[in-house]
């Protein structure tokens, strides 16, 4: 309570008590303070602290200084100060949170009481824990933690914040790829301690990269070798072709490799599914046989010749060049 409590009796005033609330982190000496005024001349008798409820109903007696002040196991009182009463408990518990209740008897027998609380606070161990879901492809990273006053929790990746809650936080990743890798740690805080966990996260589903869609030579040779990285890396192929039946002549699972027609204009659709224990990813490329010659392979000053599986650059004869017109001319002439 805030204010003395007292009251009268057949004109006479009984002691003034005030017992105010207290705090104390878990581990910590508590004291819990009751200040009390005798009035009319008259002297303290008794002083007696009790646990009671938070309607102030006696639940047991911890010190009647009538009977005994010695000190009981972690309690202890201390009523050598004029107009106070200390009740000190040792080494607190988070059982001890609670209501204590004092009470002063003076020397004609009027007595008062007043009661208030005792908050231990406290801060547990933080639990960071990961769950992934393979089917899925996600993860959830849960950090939990128990204490009073209510924690600010706050989730960090490589130093970085990236979520904040209270008592319980959960964070979802919804595909896991490898830029989710790195450290994630996990903070709680409030007026009694700062506690940290962390953990590395450093699994995550196949990712898939063809460099580009292909463009081959009649009757070539082609390899599909797709870039992948996973984690962990205990990853299986599976390969699909369109049109069907086409046959994988290497024997490098990671790879296909077919030869094309030698129709220009024939188009292929090589797909792969690569999956570990994380998760599974798909991807496609596709190959297209036409004229090698067509985007002029050789440049300036080669002529493009198509061979077998490929093309060839022959460099230009500039004296042909020259001779070309003379040589036109002279046929027309002969023609005419």
């Amino acid at each position: 309570m805030s204010v003395y409590l007292f009251s009268v009796v057949n004109g006479l005033r009984a002691p003034a008590v005030m017992v105010l609330d207290s705090n104390v982190n878990l581990g910590e000496d508590a004291t819990i303070k009751c200040a009390y005024e005798i009035f009319d001349a008259r002297s303290r008798d008794t002083v007696s602290w009790f646990n009671c409820t938070s309607a102030g109903t006696i639940l047991n007696v911890l010190f009647n200084t009538y009977i005994d002040i010695s000190p009981k196991g972690r309690y202890s009182i201390d009523i050598s100060q004029d107009n106070v009463a200390i009740l000190t408990i040792s080494n607190t518990l988070l059982s001890d949170s609670g209501y204590y209740k004092c009470t002063v008897v003076d020397s004609s027998f009027y007595s008062n009481s007043d009661f208030a609380s005792l908050t231990v606070q406290y801060l547990d161990e933080i639990m960071i824990d990961v769950s992934s879901y393979t089917d899925e492809r996600n993860v959830i990273i849960t950090c939990s933690v128990n204490g009073y006053p209510i924690p600010q929790m706050e989730l960090y990746k490589d130093d970085t914040i990236i979520m904040t809650e209270t008592t319980k936080l959960i964070y979802m990743i919804d595909i896991i790829t490898e830029s989710d890798g790195g450290s994630y740690k996990c903070n709680a805080s409030n007026i009694v301690d700062v506690k940290t966990s962390e953990i590395v996260l450093d699994y995550y589903a196949p990712v898939i990269t063809f460099v580009r869609d292909v463009i081959v030579g009649p009757g070539e040779d082609i390899v599909a070798a797709p870039k992948v990285s996973a984690n962990p890396n205990d990853i299986t192929y599976k390969w699909v072709t369109n049109p069907p039946g086409i046959n994988d002549t290497d024997n490098d699972t990671a790879t296909f490799t077919f030869r094309v027609a030698e129709v220009v204009g024939t188009n292929y659709t090589i797909t792969v599914t690569v999956t570990n224990s994380i998760g599974s990813a798909t991807n496609s490329v596709k190959i297209t046989v036409q004229n090698p010659c067509v985007d002029d392979p050789c440049g300036y000053n080669n002529i493009c010749e198509v061979i077998e599986r490929g093309y060839s650059c022959i460099p230009f004869d500039y004296s042909d060049a020259l001779n070309c017109p003379r040589k036109f001319n002279e046929d027309t002439a002969i023609k005419n």
